[in-house]
């Protein structure tokens, strides 16, 4: 199998921000990136979120199936949001269909 940056090319990208409701300057928490297939135009998408920084938790499955929420951290404001990884997909594809650039966390309480 290529790696993923030679056979897919970049469609849409998501910056996770907190703002504290707009208290403080904007802060990067990740980036959500979308990739498209390039020789294959009818294979779907490809989401990954980026590592940089660590302010953010994906949701790790326990023994019984369930995932755990994902976690966002300000390092400005102190601020914690979890939101459930169902709620969480919905929302990073409501803003791809929307073509917006930033999604703050803060809004998510």
């Amino acid at each position: 199998m290529k790696p993923l940056i030679e056979t897919h090319v970049i469609s849409h990208r998501l910056a996770v921000v907190c703002t504290n409701r707009g208290q403080h300057k904007r802060i990067r928490l990740t980036t959500v990136t979308w990739w498209a297939p390039v020789e294959t135009p009818t294979e779907p998408d490809q989401l990954s979120i980026s590592d940089s920084g660590r302010h953010w938790g994906g949701p790790i499955a326990n023994p019984q199936g369930s995932a755990l929420p994902y976690e966002f951290w300000c390092g400005v404001c102190h601020r914690h949001t979890q939101i459930k990884a169902e709620r969480w997909l919905r929302l990073v594809e409501g803003t791809r269909d929307a073509a917006m650039g930033d999604l703050d966390v803060a809004y998510l309480d």
